[in-house]
C-alpha cells in the first residue's frame, strides 16, 4: 500500500485559542477519504497546511513523501484544490480562467475543461460574478479537474447548496473517480450522506483531534436498538464527539 499523505506531529494554534493537533495519520493512496467534522472542527485548517497555504506551527506533513519547504512547486502541480468560496476574479468567464490557471499546470487540458462545462451546463458567455453559488462551485470544480490532479481535494464544496446540485457534483466525482482509478480524493464536509455516497475511507475530526479513521465498512455497525435513533456512521460521528459538543469559530 502506498501511503499519499503522512502528517507527523502536526500543530497549528490560533490566537483565539483554538489548536489543530497534535495530528499523526497515515492517507493510503488511490482512496475517497472523507474529512468529517462540524463546522470549526479544523478541516479547512488541516487541508490548507497540506496544500501549503497555512504553515504549522510544529510537527510535519509530507504528500508523496514530499515537503513544501523544498517541494512545493511539484506538489502544486499534483493538486486539484476546490474551497467553498472560491477564489475567481468576477469579471472571468470560463475562457479567462483558463487563460489564467494553464500556464501554471503542465498537465492541463483544454479539452476536459470543455468537456467538464458541458457536462456540468455552465454558460460560457458569463463571467464568474454572474454566476449562481452552485455555478461557481461547479466552474471551480471543472478547473481542478482539468489539471489532471493526482489529488482532488474539495474543502466543503456541497456545503448550502441544494439536492439537486449537490448530487450533480458527487455524480461528476464518481464518475471522475471510475476514469481515473490511481488518483485520491480527499473531501471534507459535515454532510454524512454526502460521504457516505462517495467516500472509500472516513477521518473523524473534531476541536483539533483526529477521533477515527479506518474503511467507511468499519462504520456500518449493528443497527440500534430503538428505533429513531441514528445508526452506521451517523451514530458513531455523534458518540465521538459527544453528540454534539460545543462549536469553535467557523473560519478554521
Amino acid at each position: 500500500m502506498s501511503i499519499l499523505c503522512t502528517f507527523k506531529a502536526l500543530t497549528r494554534t490560533y490566537t483565539s485559542g483554538f489548536t489543530l493537533g497534535p495530528i499523526d495519520l497515515e492517507i493510503p493512496a488511490g482512496e475517497v477519504v472523507g474529512l468529517l467534522g462540524q463546522n470549526g472542527a479544523g478541516k479547512t485548517t488541516m487541508l490548507r497546511i497540506m496544500i501549503g497555504v497555512l504553515r504549522s506551527d510544529s510537527g510535519s506533513v509530507r504528500l508523496w513523501g514530499l515537503n513544501h519547504e523544498n517541494e512545493t512547486r511539484e506538489i502544486k502541480e499534483r493538486i486539484g484544490y476546490v474551497d467553498e468560496e472560491p477564489v475567481i476574479y468576477d469579471w472571468m468567464k470560463p475562457t479567462d480562467l483558463e487563460r489564467f490557471l494553464s500556464p501554471y499546470y503542465p498537465r492541463w487540458s483544454s479539452q476536459d475543461f470543455s468537456k467538464y462545462l458541458q457536462r456540468l451546463e455552465i454558460r460560457q458567455d458569463l463571467s464568474y460574478g454572474k454566476l449562481s453559488k452552485g455555478n461557481k462551485v461547479k466552474l471551480s470544480i471543472a478547473a481542478a479537474l482539468a489539471k489532471r490532479p493526482e489529488l482532488l481535494i474539495l474543502d466543503e464544496p456541497t456545503s448550502g447548496l441544494d439536492p439537486v446540485v449537490r448530487q450533480d457534483i458527487l455524480h461528476l466525482l464518481q464518475q471522475y473517480r471510475e476514469s481515473q482509478p490511481n488518483a485520491s480524493i480527499i473531501f471534507s464536509s459535515h454532510i454524512l450522506g454526502d460521504l457516505e455516497q462517495i467516500c472509500t475511507r472516513i477521518v473523524i475530526i473534531d476541536r483539533g483531534k483526529v477521533l477515527a479513521d479506518a474503511p467507511l465498512d468499519e462504520f456500518h455497525v449493528a443497527p440500534p436498538e430503538t428505533v429513531g435513533q441514528p445508526t452506521g456512521l451517523e451514530r458513531i460521528f455523534l458518540e465521538l464527539i459527544g453528540k454534539g459538543g460545543p462549536h469553535v469559530a467557523d473560519h478554521h
